[in-house]
């Protein structure tokens, strides 16, 4: 069993991931994205995530992917706030 497939057996996941899967995928989002991915999270399996982001991106999608070497999916937040931080002031540069 890979990291992250034990959550993903219970019924509630599993239902909440047939009524969602492929949404986010064929989607097309107006703006750029930043995407925080930690290499420990049990909760999303990378090969869940890498899947998701690249067909986002043959969607013509722009989607900035950052891989938090040894961040857990609730240790995200915290181990990228520099790079969230940074994204907002570019932002809002812009504006």
């Amino acid at each position: 069993m890979a990291v992250g497939d034990s959550p993903n057996s219970l019924p509630e996941i599993r239902r909440f991931f047939g009524q969602n899967q492929g949404k986010l995928e064929s989607s097309t989002l107006p703006g750029s994205v930043l995407w925080l991915y930690g290499t420990d999270d049990i909760t999303s399996p990378n090969t869940v995530t890498y899947n998701v982001v690249n067909k986002m991106l043959t969607n013509g999608n722009d989607i900035d992917l950052s891989v938090l070497q040894g961040a857990g999916h609730y240790d995200v937040p915290v181990v990228g706030q520099p790079l969230v931080q940074a994204r907002l002031k570019q932002l809002f540069a812009l504006g």
